[in-house]
């Protein structure tokens, strides 16, 4: 009893398993804050990439339709003479390039959505909702 009263036995023990536990919180508490910081930073990073290849498909979606216009005009003077095979073998396979990196940057946009939906947890739509 005299050991409780001068802060050993038990009473001595049981604050110094408090004070272990509130350390502990504490660490668990900058931890959990550390791990919501880096969540948050990654989020911004995807909806910022989103965003450039968003801006990346429409502009090649204006390329598509630019070079799908020249190969209509390259194609009607081609049937009427003018013209070689291999420009226009050069212009057609120029256009299905411009699609598919169009498709490529389709692709590559729909698994930064899968991932950002993981990442977050909710699916698209509901992020869409959110970001309206």
């Amino acid at each position: 009893m005299v050991q409780n009263i001068l802060g050993g036995g038990d009473v001595g023990r049981d604050r110094l398993q408090v004070a272990a536990i509130e350390v502990e919180a504490a660490n668990l508490i900058r931890r959990r804050e550390e791990v919501a910081t880096a969540l948050a930073r990654e989020v911004i990073d995807q909806v910022l990439g989103y965003e450039q290849m968003g801006r990346q498909l429409e502009l090649l979606d204006s390329q598509i339709v630019t070079q799908r216009h020249r190969q209509a005009v390259m194609e009607v003077g081609y049937r009427m003479g003018e013209g070689t095979t291999g420009t226009m073998l050069t212009v057609w396979q120029q256009t299905e390039d411009l699609e598919a990196r169009r498709v490529e940057m389709a692709i590559a946009q729909g698994r930064l959505v899968a991932a950002l939906e993981q990442l977050v947890g909710a699916p698209a739509d509901k992020l869409e909702e959110i970001s309206d």
